[in-house]
């Protein structure tokens, strides 16, 4: 799932931050340098939490590392709540 297009062929383009077309509890959930460019990270939270029933795993891009360098424009880093 992602927002832009891809050319796996059963991807999925899709806001975040906007109900997604998965049932309540329905899968475990990974999440790989994301939201730190979400405007809304706690509607996007919401949604991914709803998904997963809690089994959500993330990756971020901490400042301080070679991925921060590969994906310029975080617009935060992940607050420790989140991790």
């Amino acid at each position: 799932m992602d927002i832009a297009s891809s050319a796996c062929p059963h991807s999925i383009r899709a806001d975040i931050t906007k109900p997604l077309p998965f049932a309540d509890d329905s899968g475990v959930v990974f999440v790989s340098c994301t939201l730190e460019y979400v405007a809304d990270a706690n509607a996007a939270l919401r949604e991914i939490m709803r998904i997963s029933g809690g089994e959500a795993y993330f990756v971020g891009v901490e400042p301080w590392t070679l991925t921060a360098y590969l994906y310029p424009g975080a617009k935060r880093t992940l607050l420790s709540q989140y991790r």
